[in-house]
């Protein structure tokens, strides 16, 4: 199989409003049976990590952030529900945050084991950070960077170094405020086992927490094939192969 690939994505915010729910309206289009659900969470304000359980998900938890911004991802492989869970699904935090998101589709991943890495998360203010990259096992990977940041006045965050690397998307909450959130994703093919590289990202200054993870694409599941020596002196039923 290839590199997974994202089908869709469902953005979501806060609307403007501390809130503990950040409210999903419909499921990212198209779920099919063994897709991986991948949510994207950024959240503000406080110096511990505050995000929540999220039933039927695996949490990938990163931790506490001095500088008051917090990434959060969960996943689900999905059982072909065409709702899953959605419009329900309401990832959380236990204070009211301004908070943005996004649910991905991602298909033909390893669906026995999607997260072939997370790397390790990074703190501070920005403006410029260098993501670390981080080194697969596996061959055909998606290498996901995520950013979350303490203030929407300060984002959009833009790619300005990495060979690669695409942005994805950028959301805020409230639009153009120093007490809101923004953040930022983007992607990476990885087809040889190794090292998914760094990626430089700029924005005004402001704290920030980021990290890389890889999902692994689908086994190959092909069969056993016998080299074309063997086969020219092989016989089923009679029938001389090649000769």
């Amino acid at each position: 199989m290839g590199i997974p690939v994202i089908e869709s994505v469902e953005p979501a915010t806060t609307g403007g409003t501390e809130s503990t729910d950040l409210v999903f309206a419909s499921a990212p289009s198209g779920l099919a049976a063994g897709d991986l659900i991948l949510i994207i969470g950024m959240c503000e304000q406080q110096n511990t990590d505050e995000w929540q359980a999220l039933t039927g998900y695996t949490a990938i938890v990163l931790g506490n952030n001095a500088n008051d911004a917090h990434l959060r991802f969960y996943w689900r492989i999905t059982t072909g529900d065409a709702n899953d869970g959605f419009p329900n699904l309401t990832p959380t935090t236990s204070y009211p945050t301004f908070k943005v998101g996004w649910a991905c589709r991602i298909s033909g991943v390893n669906t026995s084991d999607p997260i072939n890495q997370t790397g390790t998360a990074e703190i501070g203010s920005g403006p410029d950070i260098e993501v670390d990259a981080l080194t697969t096992d596996a061959i055909n990977c998606l290498a996901i960077f995520g950013i979350a940041i303490d203030g929407s006045d300060v984002t959009p965050v833009s790619i300005s170094g990495g060979t690669g690397w695409s942005m994805y998307g950028n959301l805020e909450d409230p639009a153009d405020n120093a007490d809101g959130v923004g953040g930022a994703f983007g992607t990476k093919e990885v087809p040889s086992i190794g090292s998914t590289g760094t990626v430089t990202l700029t924005w005004d200054a402001d704290g920030f927490q980021a990290v890389q993870l890889a999902i692994e694409g689908a086994a190959d599941g092909g069969g056993i094939s016998m080299p074309l020596v063997m086969l020219q002196h092989d016989h089923f039923g009679g029938g001389k192969i090649n000769g």
